[in-house]
């Protein structure tokens, strides 16, 4: 009986890890599908603004190890965003 049980429990928690990898395979694929176009949509205005001040490179701060100067296009990447988001929900 005791071996019966066991091997019950084996199954079950068997079971239980399958079921977890496939709900983390669909989640991270539903992040995946949700956040892409966010991405591409900060990426295009990145793009927009650094043709616009003629900058060839663009680094995110939170990887920057040292910065004495340059020019930070923050407030005009964000009011790009703001306008490629606008024009998204009107499509």
């Amino acid at each position: 009986m005791l071996k019966i049980e066991q091997e019950k429990i084996m199954g079950l928690e068997q079971r239980y890890q399958q079921t977890q990898s496939l709900l983390q395979q669909q989640l991270q694929t539903l992040a995946n599908e949700y956040n892409q176009p966010i991405l591409d949509r900060l990426q295009k205005a990145v793009e927009i603004v650094a043709d616009r001040k003629k900058v060839n490179y663009v680094l995110d701060v939170s990887k920057l190890l040292y910065s004495k100067t340059g020019i930070d296009i923050t407030v005009e990447v964000k009011a790009e965003l703001a306008r490629l988001d606008a024009e998204a929900m009107k499509k």
